[in-house]
């Protein structure tokens, strides 16, 4: 498996992305401005440190904007028909969300016969931040969504583009497989996106990227940086290695990421430019922008 976005957007959109002249500029856009969001924003990192959360997370603001609200039973059948996560992973972790005040009961809800959920007014903000910064860096490649940027501070734009996104993510998901030697061993773990993000922004100016030579490998930085511990750190790098993505030279204090790794996440990366790119020209479409 490479990735889960393939057979969805096809071939030569994918490869059309990569072979574009911004796309190398994009990935590090894109990586720089996760890690600076995570630092910036320390109160929302338990929807972001790894792949299940934040696609919770994002379906759950995805059923607040759409018809019917937020409810546990509408997550829940969303997860049903997704092999991403459980049903019971998903309560469990709107649950969490909740107890910590990301998620709180809606002030109006026209039918009390389900509890009505809503994310909090600085989530809801985050979410957008969050996003916005996809849309920028996505936009080195496509660069039409600068109309959408230009209007992203009306909250009814960041609505409509959640809306045709998170569709678009169940759909997605629902052709999701999990594979001993994919992605899914590192973007799974907690903090997993995030340590591997770290050790990309560690390439060497004179580098391609993602870097072909090492990185600077320190577990105890990587460890304070996303308040894990550091034998977190060692086994997320074993798993790593275990898997092709990693290599360690002699010495110890760098990390080779193998061409088996690069490729998949220029893959990975150029998948996630292709949704975004069609939620938001259908976002533009609908709102005509």
């Amino acid at each position: 498996m490479v990735l889960w976005f393939y057979e969805r957007f096809g071939p030569e959109n994918i490869g059309g992305i990569i072979a574009h002249p911004g796309f190398s500029k994009a990935l590090k856009q894109s990586t720089i401005g996760a890690l600076s969001h995570y630092d910036a924003e320390p109160a929302f990192s338990a929807v972001f440190k790894d792949l299940g959360r934040f696609y919770v997370g994002a379906l759950c603001m995805h059923l607040h904007v759409t018809p019917g609200g937020l409810t546990l039973t509408r997550l829940k059948g969303l997860c049903n028909q997704s092999s991403f996560i459980s049903a019971t992973a998903a309560e469990a972790l709107l649950g969490y969300m909740r107890d910590i005040g990301l998620f709180e009961q809606a002030p109006e809800q026209a039918d009390r016969r389900s509890l009505v959920l809503a994310p909090s007014r600085g989530l809801w903000e985050n979410f957008r931040a969050r996003f916005r910064l996809e849309l920028e860096a996505t936009a080195q490649v496509d660069p039409s969504l600068n109309r959408l940027l230009e209007r992203w501070d009306k909250p009814e734009v960041f609505n409509a583009f959640m809306a045709v996104h998170g569709r678009d993510s169940l759909t997605i998901a629902a052709s999701y497989q999990h594979h001993p030697s994919g992605l899914a061993v590192l973007y799974e773990r907690h903090a997993g996106p995030l340590l591997l993000m770290k050790l990309l922004a560690g390439t060497r100016p004179e580098d391609n990227y993602p870097p072909c030579l090492p990185v600077p490998l320190s577990m105890n930085a990587l460890a304070r940086a996303f308040d894990v511990s550091r034998t977190h750190v060692a086994r997320f790098i074993e798993i790593g290695e275990r898997a092709g993505f990693f290599e360690r030279p002699p010495g110890g204090r760098e990390l080779l990421l193998t061409p088996m790794l690069r490729e998949r996440l220029v893959y990975f990366y150029a998948s996630t430019y292709a949704q975004t790119i069609g939620a938001g020209r259908e976002t533009m479409v609908a709102l005509g922008i």
